[in-house]
């Protein structure tokens, strides 16, 4: 239309024709040439330089680009002022005249409305092409991101804007939501962190796919994590949004991949928030209302504590371990569950259960330190001693108590010792009050596995079981150890009583030596009885009867086996060494053997071993079978802790020796 209007002769009075014939001429030979140019044929003359032609090309693109808003601007500012100086001069509007003069302000009217059309679709096109509220509204719906207010979207909005003119197009397709939620929250400006961390709470706490991507670019921005615990630790009243909404999105994140060693201000973060327990704040803000600031502390510390390279950092943290201890304090533990009070205090159980259990070096250093700590032990034999305790409570401060079996300076200290006499008292239901808790089996079979690691290879922990332990208490293992129905922790049970016979001096105790003769051939029938050969519930029993011979007289044993026939026990030995792939079981049959061979005077029995081929076995053994098994004292989840003192393949060759030596 401009140029339609350039074209059109202006005339505020009669003009010669000779212009118009004059200037047409002019512009058609103009557009010839432009036309006779583009249609003659180029010639390269070299080969082309791709890499000039794309730096050409972007800034071909880039001037375009220029052009075009340039063109956009002088189209809506020509129409205007095309329209504005022929109204001014030419009175649009006025058709008073002759008939020549009145068709032509007729047709200048036609064009000059029409230019002032055009000048008012130029400035709605730009106007709303340029919208803040437009593009707001669509990426809101471009990017399913209802949960974001305007307020925070025009930030965003004004951030990508910046972006492009202070750094260029490219950084600008990288300005993602994300990554303007995580360059806001470490601004020095305080509206721009503001909105920083709100933006960071909606994209982590939202259900599509950015609060996974958001999660991940969160972890791998040190400045951010440092950003958000340092927020955490904001104590003013006017910054509890910000704090609630950074505590929020840590306990979303904090987890594996969240190493506190690289976070100096991260555990006195946690620290502040556990310190909030007797802070209660009003404000109008949602997430700072709903936002208990403690269970968000608690739930970061759980969720830092899963990573083993954390633990050393928690541990080391006097004021965060003397938190711990005072959540664990009988004042502080409730029995009614769904408490503040229970949660602090079932973390802190968590927390400590995983740097008792850590394993290697770093463990026994850990337990070191917890061991130091003598009112947390304390609060922690009340919670086992305590029958109306919270059942979670319970299980965790015996699973924390376990953990100290996993090495030798752990499992003797004095500390660890104190802790025997109340696992007992769980294992056999001798609590005081114990009431309708003393058939919790899995609390108990949980005890009896702390007090088996407790009593492996520690013969003071083993005098503490018999100096506590009566004949009520022998009579319940006695129950666990036959009851057919209670079948769970016979295992169990028979390592405890094993240990107390394998640490424990032959005669020491007279409550033991009158459990082991009264239930001695009862062990060795059970030890018959069993069909399959390859079970695993051979193992108990025939543990039991190995540390019954060695603790026992060698006629008490004599008399046990004649009860039940020695050819009959003889033979269910051999079989089980043919049979059985199992390391622990093949320990125990093989050493029974090997005790029968060194008392051959009074048993008379290596002739039966031989010629039921037991030798054979054993040579089939020295094959290279047992060499490929696993043969472990103890084990924990993490993997193998104790060894025993001597390999499976020298029992077997020691076996060997002997019954070939005596026959």
């Amino acid at each position: 239309m401009i140029l339609y209007g350039l074209l059109l002769p202006q005339r505020t009075s009669r003009t010669p024709s000779g212009v118009e014939a004059n200037t047409l001429p002019l512009v058609v030979r103009i557009f010839s040439n432009v036309i006779i140019f583009m249609e003659t044929p180029i010639t390269p003359c070299c080969t082309p330089n791709w890499g000039s032609l794309f730096v050409c090309g972007k800034l071909l693109l880039l001037v375009a680009a220029i052009t075009i808003r340039f063109l956009r601007l002088m189209a809506l500012v020509g129409c205007v002022a095309l329209f504005a100086t022929h109204v001014t001069l030419q009175r649009l509007g006025r058709t008073v005249g002759d008939a020549e003069d009145t068709n032509m302000r007729a047709s200048l009217n036609l064009f000059y409305g029409l230019a002032g059309a055009q000048a008012l679709l130029s400035y709605m096109v730009v106007v709303f092409t340029s919208s803040r509220e437009k593009l707001v509204a669509e990426l809101r719906d471009g990017r399913g991101l209802s949960d974001l207010d305007d307020e925070l979207l025009g930030l965003y909005y004004a951030h990508v804007r910046r972006t492009c003119r202070t750094q260029g197009a490219r950084f600008a397709l990288q300005a993602t939501l994300i990554r303007f939620a995580l360059e806001s929250i470490t601004s020095a400006t305080h509206s721009v962190r503001q909105s920083g961390v709100e933006t960071l709470h909606i994209l982590v706490a939202s259900t599509t796919s950015y609060a996974e991507k958001a999660a991940l670019k969160t972890r791998d921005s040190p400045a951010a994590m440092e950003s958000l615990f340092w927020m955490a630790t904001l104590a003013s009243p006017d910054e509890r949004p910000k704090r609630a909404r950074a505590a929020c999105i840590l306990a979303r994140l904090s987890g594996a991949g969240i190493l506190l060693s690289g976070i100096p201000s991260a555990v006195p973060s946690i620290c502040s928030l556990l310190e909030e327990v007797h802070v209660h704040s009003r404000s109008d803000d949602p997430v700072s209302a709903e936002t208990n600031l403690v269970h968000k502390g608690l739930e970061i510390l759980e969720r830092l504590s899963s990573t083993a390279d954390n633990l050393a950092e928690i541990c080391s943290s006097d004021h965060l371990m003397s938190i711990l201890t005072e959540v664990t304090s009988r004042e502080q533990v409730p029995a009614a569950s769904g408490t503040g009070s229970l949660k602090a205090a079932t973390t802190s159980l968590i927390v400590l259960t995983r740097l008792t259990c850590a394993v290697d070096n770093q463990g026994a250093m850990l337990r070191k330190v917890i061991l130091r700590k003598v009112l947390l032990m304390s609060n922690v034999r009340a919670i086992l001693w305590n029958p109306n305790a919270d059942r979670r409570l319970r299980m965790l401060a015996v699973q924390s108590v376990a953990g100290f079996g996993f090495d030798s300076e752990s499992r003797d200290s004095t500390a660890a010792r104190s802790m025997v006499a109340p696992l007992l008292g769980i294992l056999c239901g001798s609590s005081p009050g114990g009431g309708s808790r003393r058939h919790d089996g899995e609390l108990m079979l949980e005890a009896g596995k702390a007090l088996e690691m407790l009593t492996t290879e520690s013969k003071p922990n083993c005098a503490a079981i018999l100096e506590e332990a009566g004949n009520e208490d022998f009579q319940a293992l006695r129950g666990m150890l036959f009851d057919e129905s209670r079948t769970a922790g016979r295992a169990t049970v028979a390592r405890i009583l094993a240990n107390l016979c394998a640490y424990s001096d032959p005669g020491s105790n007279e409550i033991l030596a009158a459990f082991i003769t009264d239930n001695i051939s009862e062990v060795l029938r059970r030890t018959c009885d069993v069909q399959d050969h390859a079970t695993e519930d051979l193992e108990p029993f025939l543990c039991l009867g190995l540390r019954f011979a060695k603790w026992t007289s060698a006629q008490d044993f004599i008399d046990a086996l004649d009860k039940i026939g020695r050819e009959i026990y003889i033979r269910k030995l051999v079989l089980t060494v043919q049979a059985n792939q199992r390391p622990g079981v093949l320990r125990f049959a093989i050493e029974q053997a090997i005790w029968i061979v060194k008392h051959e005077q009074e048993l008379l029995c290596v002739q039966q071993l031989r010629s039921n081929g037991m030798v054979e076995a054993l040579l089939h053994l020295q094959g290279g079978v047992v060499a490929m098994m696993d043969d472990y004292k103890l084990l924990s989840p993490s993997g193998a802790v104790l060894e025993h003192k001597e390999p499976l393949p020298s029992i077997v060759r020691r076996a060997t020796k002997l019954i070939c030596r005596s026959a």
